[in-house]
């Protein structure tokens, strides 16, 4: 079993109370990804990894709506939760579209908003829709590996106690991890850090010139990253 492997299922056993005799396990998040915003998955890895090696954090857009139960169930559990994640596969770039970038958050819960951290780059979503992110930290370089397989329907969602639709690209779930089999195969984990889950505001559409810059960046530079980063935001 692969270092990677074995922390998902250190991250996923742990308990986080007792009812009666029956531990009951962490739950977690499970997000699928796939082409957005005009790039690729790969480039958007690139993106994200970017975030975590100059600031510590990265944040994941979604346009699933998961509640405010994440960040009640993440204070519960000493402020963290896990994130796993899972590609489509044989996805397409949609069309040419509008990309939006995203400056501002507030929380779930109501009270708390402020702006998107300075290495952090969201693009993505609509702003006629909600469109949500993910707070996400990870202390190894972030790379589509592969980790063994995940099956959502061996999972239960916290808000109902069913298996996650068909449909859901992300889910707050429960259940045990790994599985011997599955339609997806688990890419990376990740933890939640406040504020977790969160609603984005204050949104933007780029230049086709200013996405261009974006899907032109290439790894390693963190200066050039903060840079192209500030332009955008600006």
């Amino acid at each position: 079993m692969e270092s990677n492997d074995l922390q998902i299922v250190t991250l996923l056993s742990q308990p986080v109370h007792t009812v009666g005799q029956a531990v009951v396990t962490t739950p977690f998040v499970w997000s699928l990804m796939g082409p957005d915003a005009g790039q690729p998955l790969d480039e958007i890895i690139i993106r994200k990894e970017a975030e975590r090696r100059t600031g510590g954090e990265f944040w994941w857009g979604t346009g699933t709506p998961l509640g405010d139960r994440v960040e009640s169930v993440a204070i519960l559990n000493g402020g963290t939760l896990p994130a796993l994640f899972s590609p489509l596969e044989n996805q397409k770039l949609a069309p040419d579209q509008n990309t939006y970038v995203w400056n501002g958050w507030h929380s779930i819960r109501k009270g708390r908003h402020g702006s998107i951290p300075k290495h952090v780059l969201v693009l993505g979503g609509n702003p006629d829709r909600p469109y949500y992110a993910l707070v996400c930290r990870c202390d190894t370089e972030l790379v589509l590996g592969d980790h063994g397989p995940f099956d959502p329907a061996q999972c239960l969602t916290l808000a109902n106690g069913v298996r996650p639709g068909g449909s859901q690209r992300a889910a707050l779930i429960k259940g045990q991890v790994p599985h011997s089999h599955g339609p997806y195969r688990i890419a990376f984990n990740a933890h939640l850090v406040a504020p977790w889950f969160v609603r984005l505001t204050n949104p933007r559409a780029l230049t086709s010139a200013e996405l261009a810059r974006v899907r032109q960046y290439k790894p390693g530079d963190d200066c050039d990253w903060l840079s192209l980063v500030k332009s955008l935001r600006d």
